[in-house]
């Protein structure tokens, strides 16, 4: 089985910005401990990070669906930018807002509809808040 090994000094540091509660379930999963990291299986880090992290990719999805964008259903471009956002979480997300920007801008020039780079840019910063007020 896999794991994923994690500095303790990141560890606390990730805790002070996570939901109370959040360290507890770490430290309940530990496999193994040395005096610098920590190691726990690759699907309950999985499993923790849908839990704790912002899941911002979902958010935008929301906040896009009420346009009438033809094709925006099923689309696996559009799946694997949510959960690469989702992956990512709110912090690096709001660092690659540009990135995130120039998806959504080839996105609908592929289905041919208008792009507004001020609405796009107020709908991508809204998720990220939004993703905040839900995992804070």
């Amino acid at each position: 089985m896999t794991t994923v090994r994690i500095k303790k000094i990141e560890l606390e540091k990730l805790a002070q910005h996570r939901p109370v509660g959040y360290l507890a379930d770490v430290l309940a999963t530990i496999e193994h401990e040395t005096e610098t990291h920590v190691a726990i299986s690759a699907e309950r880090y999985r499993q923790l990070s849908e839990k704790y992290s912002p899941l911002v990719g979902t958010e935008l999805k929301k906040l896009i669906s009420w346009f009438p964008i033809p094709g925006k259903h099923g689309c696996p471009k559009c799946r694997a930018l949510e959960a690469r956002l989702n992956c990512w979480g709110a912090d690096k997300c709001e660092i690659k807002i540009e990135f995130i920007l120039k998806k959504l801008r080839i996105a609908a020039k592929r289905r041919r509809v208008p792009f507004s780079q001020s609405l796009a840019e107020t709908l991508v910063k809204r998720a990220i808040r939004n993703a905040r007020k839900k995992h804070p």
